[in-house]
C-alpha cells in the first residue's frame, strides 16, 4: 500500500506533526476487498461462530488494554477534549463485546430483522410483535 501519495497527520490545536500515512486509491481497496471475501470464502471464518467470537473478545480486550492511549491520540489527531476522547475510547470494547456474543447468534443478526409489514408474522408462523412492552392502564 505505498503506492499512494504521502500524508501528514497533525494536531489541529498545536500543529504539531503526529504520524504520517499513504493514501490508498480504487486499486487498493479493491485488493483489500479481494482479500476479505477470499478470507471469508477459504477460512472457517464464515461458518465457526465461535471463532468470530473468539476473535472479536480479543480484538475488544486489545482496546481495554490500549484505551488511555487511543483516547489521548484521538485528542491529538482531532483536536477533542480529553474526556470526549476517553469515552470514545473506552465504549470500543464494549462494542465488539456486543459483535462477538452476537456472533454467537445461529443467524448472527439477532432482533435485527424487518418485515414489510410491521404486523405480519415471519415465516414458520412465529410472531415477536411490533407493540410496545410494559404495563399499560386498564379500560
Amino acid at each position: 500500500m505505498s503506492t499512494g501519495d504521502p500524508g501528514r497527520s497533525l494536531n489541529p490545536a498545536t500543529g504539531a506533526f503526529l504520524g504520517a500515512y499513504v493514501t490508498a486509491g480504487t486499486a487498493e481497496a479493491e485488493d483489500a476487498i479481494l482479500a476479505v471475501r477470499r478470507a471469508f470464502e477459504m477460512t472457517a471464518w464464515k461458518s465457526d461462530r465461535a471463532l468470530r467470537a473468539r476473535v472479536l473478545y480479543q480484538i475488544a480486550d486489545a482496546f481495554d488494554a490500549h484505551a488511555e492511549e487511543m483516547a489521548e491520540l484521538i485528542a491529538a489527531e482531532n483536536g477533542k477534549i480529553l474526556p470526549q476522547a476517553r469515552m470514545e475510547s473506552y465504549s470500543c470494547a464494549s462494542t465488539f463485546r456486543y459483535n462477538a456474543a452476537l456472533a454467537r447468534t445461529r443467524a448472527g443478526r439477532a432482533d435485527q430483522r424487518r418485515r414489510a409489514v410491521p404486523d405480519d408474522p415471519p415465516a414458520g408462523g412465529r410472531c415477536r410483535g411490533n407493540r410496545p412492552l410494559g404495563t399499560r392502564r386498564s379500560p
